[in-house]
């Protein structure tokens, strides 16, 4: 498959049947159709964004990818469409960022954590729950912004903060 059928079925069919089968042809795909997706990613449409960006999700999560997400990271992703953003913090939560540097993560979170959507907004706050007992220099910040998100007038974001106490001790 070369670029230009990448993004013909990126962006032309249906995300979920177009993925599904995109996925299952390249769950195990070499190194270069992953450096292609984040290369696009930075020059396409929101559409194809949230494409590329659910595949992403799918790895990080599945293959558990730190590789990927370090490269993923090195990338300025503040011009990706919300939804797209949502996909890659869902993704990063799953997947070990012990080897990561600190400093993309940080930029990206920064983007992230005051976004005015409120998926993104919870979804971020999960990431960075996930990084703070790697980051202990954040474990006040998550705290601060947990406890703040608990008395948030959106139920998506205070259902959020549930789960993150539940999951992280931290936070109690």
């Amino acid at each position: 498959m070369d670029r230009d059928e990448l993004l013909e079925v990126l962006g032309n069919q249906t995300r979920k049947e177009a993925l599904e089968g995109l996925w299952h042809n390249w769950e195990n795909a070499p190194e270069w159709f992953w450096q292609e997706l984040l290369e696009l990613l930075n020059r396409n449409s929101e559409r194809i964004q949230i494409s590329i960006c659910w595949l992403i999700k799918r790895r990080l999560s599945l293959a558990n990818d730190s590789e990927l997400a370090q490269k993923l990271l090195a990338n300025d992703l503040t011009h990706l469409a919300p939804m797209a953003t949502v996909d890659l913090c869902q993704g990063l939560c799953q997947t070990n960022l012990a080897q990561v540097p600190a400093d993309p993560i940080r930029r990206f979170l920064d983007h992230c954590l005051d976004h005015e959507n409120v998926f993104l907004q919870a979804w971020s706050l999960s990431l960075l729950c996930h990084l703070a007992p790697l980051h202990p220099e954040w474990l006040d910040e998550a705290r601060s912004r947990a406890e703040k998100a608990g008395n948030s007038e959106k139920a998506s974001i205070r259902a959020r903060v549930r789960n993150l106490r539940a999951r992280y001790a931290f936070l109690n």
